[in-house]
């Protein structure tokens, strides 16, 4: 029923507010899964809110009882885990991002309207720096970045993340991170 996977869904994502990992409603532990093609017409449902799911969609699975919740019902990531991505996206295990990441990071989350490539040069790092209370020399640090998402004009983390990490075709790799 409707009534009892949404009951099921809230308890899910209890447990994951709770750091513990969400289970499907007889105990198994949800995984990321991605929904693969069904065939022409044939589509899969959401066990939480009974919403159409699309091929490559990454949901919260349980394959032992083909059960799964779709990223609203539970959102695949805390807001804390998309930043973490993102930034090790960037960082390549470095403390500090520089000139090629930050610009990079601006080129892939902006798809549509990122700068023009005269935008990209040396001085336009270095104001990107001192907006950011840092300089060309310290690099970006973890801290500084996410001061940045969270000041009000900053960036938005679960935007960003979707077009990283959600978009057609980044759906699958995510999936296997």
């Amino acid at each position: 029923s409707t009534e009892g996977g949404m009951a099921a869904a809230a308890a899910a994502q209890a447990a994951r507010e709770q750091g513990k990992k969400p289970l499907c409603p007889k105990g198994h532990q949800l995984k990321r899964y991605v929904v693969p093609d069904y065939g022409a017409g044939r589509t899969g449902t959401c066990d939480g809110c009974q919403r159409k799911v699309l091929t490559e969609e990454v949901v919260m699975d349980c394959r032992t009882c083909n059960w799964y919740l779709c990223n609203t019902c539970l959102p695949l990531e805390t807001e804390d885990e998309m930043f973490d991505a993102i930034w090790r996206r960037y960082s390549e295990g470095k403390d500090r991002i520089g000139q090629d990441a930050i610009f990079r990071h601006t080129r892939e989350t902006n798809p549509v309207d990122a700068p023009p490539s005269s935008w990209y040069t040396p001085t336009q790092y270095a104001e990107i720096c001192s907006d950011l209370g840092t300089s060309p020399e310290e690099g970006i640090s973890r801290q500084v970045l996410l001061a940045w998402y969270r000041r009000p004009g900053g960036g938005s983390i679960a935007k960003d993340f979707k077009t990283l990490f959600r978009s057609k075709g980044a759906s699958a790799a995510a999936a296997k991170a």
